[in-house]
């Protein structure tokens, strides 16, 4: 461990307390092996108030320095070649050029475009000499500043909803053990749950249908606020908020200061729900999470110094409501070109239905409900296509049965 950065005198003086007990001990007592384990046990905080632990076999070569040289001996040397770097100048100057392009990207991400780029073979010189290089230099990820990032919060109920997945419990069903994931949306301004469920996948069409029933329930918000999950940079989302006329931010990339309420929340929701339920089903799993944000609801919460409830019946709503005449399943229908067979047919969902009045050989952009795949409609008239019925088709051509002559 490198600590040069403290006094040498101080540093060696920390390292004599520490080894103390192997110089002084009773030769006819317990060995050294013994001291040693013994001495291994603990944390120990370093000059600079960081706890550390150290191995038996660092206290054993502590003590041979100190024999060897004295207690000016446990203070770290320089290196005979500090100042020097063996990293060719081929690299430093691309290395200096990615980091001006990109001060926010990590040093992995810096070398995996040096191999991509064919400037470095991985092996020569080390990656721990490049880390070092770049320690040195100053060319490590530049830190997120203050006037970066800065701390906000709307005064209005709908101003800014924000989204994220949380990873479940495992759960048996039909004697296979699945991973759940909760989907949750917040609303900034009160922290009101606008939507949460408990669900088998992590995709467009969980994060399409709490959006519907938030809608449902409260109206359109003004601004919908996502990580850059493949879920919510869906092309199916960006059209729904088109429709619905919601901006759609997202979270800038290595920067998730912004998303720190929702992620308080998850917190929250860990410790408190997560960390004691017993639930063996998803369908206790769902009813439980249900009464837990109930009680949520109803909570002092330390930021807002009221109940989220309380905060969300004093607050003004911007929300837009849809008129009670808008039919709310078509602007969230999920929009995808299918590929016509010869025989007047598409495939859907692992589903095969007929589109008669497409042209065959060719696509055409069909809609469909994620809650339920079977409801299609296709074409720019949305004419409802049909699930694929093979007996129904033998028998259209079937006549009535021949009438026999009555004697």
């Amino acid at each position: 461990m490198k600590e040069s950065h403290h006094p040498p005198t101080d540093l060696a003086l920390w390292r004599y307390g520490v080894i103390s007990p192997l110089l002084h001990r009773d030769p006819a007592g317990r060995t050294i092996e013994e001291v040693l384990d013994e001495l291994a046990l603990p944390q120990y905080r370093l000059p600079d108030g960081r706890l550390h632990k150290f191995s038996p076999e660092t206290f054993r070569k502590w003590l041979a320095r100190y024999r060897i040289g004295g207690l000016a001996s446990l203070a770290d040397q320089d290196r005979c070649d500090k100042g020097r770097t063996m990293v060719p100048s081929a690299i430093v100057e691309k290395i200096r050029a990615l980091r001006e392009l990109h001060p926010r990207w990590t040093l992995a991400v810096l070398f995996r475009q040096l191999l991509s780029d064919n400037i470095w073979n991985g092996r020569s010189p080390s990656a721990a000499a490049l880390y070092r290089f770049c320690r040195v230099s100053g060319l490590e990820r530049k830190p997120v500043t203050p006037e970066d990032c800065r701390s906000y919060g709307f005064g209005e109920f709908g101003c800014l909803w924000i989204a994220d997945f949380l990873h479940g419990p495992k759960l048996f069903l039909n004697k296979q053990k699945r991973k759940t994931y909760i989907h949750a949306i917040l609303d900034d301004a009160t922290r009101f749950v606008v939507a949460v469920g408990v669900f088998l996948h992590e995709d467009v069409e969980v994060l399409i249908a709490e959006l519907k029933q938030a809608i449902r329930c409260h109206g359109i918000p003004q601004r919908f606020y996502t990580d850059n999950g493949a879920a919510y940079r869906s092309r199916h989302l960006r059209i729904v908020g088109a429709r619905l006329q919601i901006q759609m931010p997202h979270t800038p990339p290595y920067r998730p200061q912004g998303r720190g309420k929702i992620e308080r929340f998850f917190r929250t929701l860990r410790e408190q729900f997560l960390a004691v339920t017993a639930a063996k089903t998803l369908e206790d799993l769902s009813r439980e999470l249900q009464e837990w944000v109930a009680r949520y609801h109803q909570t002092l919460h330390d930021s807002l110094d009221c109940s989220p409830l309380q905060k969300r019946v004093t607050t003004a709503s911007v929300c837009r409501r849809l008129p009670e005449a808008t039919p709310v399943d078509p602007l969230f229908f999920m929009e995808r070109r299918c590929r016509v067979y010869n025989d007047g047919t598409i495939r859907l969902k692992r589903a095969i239905l007929e589109v008669p009045d497409a042209t065959p050989g060719g696509r055409v952009t069909v809609f469909y409900d994620p809650t339920n795949p079977t409801r299609v409609w296709y074409g720019e008239t949305l004419t409802p296509a049909r699930l694929l019925d093979r007996l129904q088709n033998a028998r259209r051509h079937q006549g009535p049965p021949a009438r026999k002559d009555i004697p």
